[in-house]
């Protein structure tokens, strides 16, 4: 079992990113709706955390933010023997800082900390449809040609995920 930290979008930002990994189900393509998921950004990811304590640190993160947009402006894929397809948000001093404030707490309150994560290697993103074979990349890439860029979503709350599968174990809304 691993741990992550994901930012979650409003319901409207949430809606228009399930509409597009439905579409790519009809040419097989895994997405991590497959796996229970829902549309994010990891802040973080770890083996494993001291679960009180994660839970606290969120709830006083989340207290300490609003609700914020943030525009997913690219879409892209990481390479490797099977395609990751994902939207990059425009990265922003304030995201960078958002990121690096959580990081620092929350290295202190998990283990084997993934070393993607990390504010000096972090590539902030949403995942659109992983495993992909290189045909399957080709027939996402064409169906991503209906989908508008930039995406203007906020993002609204902030939670702790273990996998695989994917079962939530808390999200806070910002401002709470």
């Amino acid at each position: 079992m691993g741990y992550a930290i994901e930012m979650f979008f409003d319901g409207v930002g949430e809606s228009r990113l399930l509409s597009v990994w439905d579409d790519f189900v009809r040419f097989g393509a895994t997405t991590m709706r497959n796996g229970n998921a829902r549309p994010h950004i990891s802040l973080a990811v770890a083996d494993s955390v001291d679960l009180p304590a994660t839970r606290q640190l969120l709830s006083d993160f989340a207290q300490s933010l609003q609700p914020f947009e943030l525009t997913l402006a690219t879409l892209g894929w990481f390479t490797a023997s099977e395609h990751v397809l994902l939207l990059a948000p425009k990265v922003t001093s304030k995201l960078l800082g958002l990121h690096e404030r959580f990081f620092e707490r929350f290295s202190n309150v998990a283990d084997g900390v993934w070393q993607h994560y990390v504010p000096a290697t972090w590539m902030p993103h949403c995942t659109l449809a992983m495993g992909l074979s290189a045909t399957q990349l080709g027939l996402a890439l064409d169906a991503c040609q209906s989908f508008r860029l930039p995406l203007a979503c906020t993002v609204s709350e902030i939670g702790l995920v273990e996998f695989s599968p994917v079962n939530d174990v808390l999200t806070v809304s910002f401002g709470e």
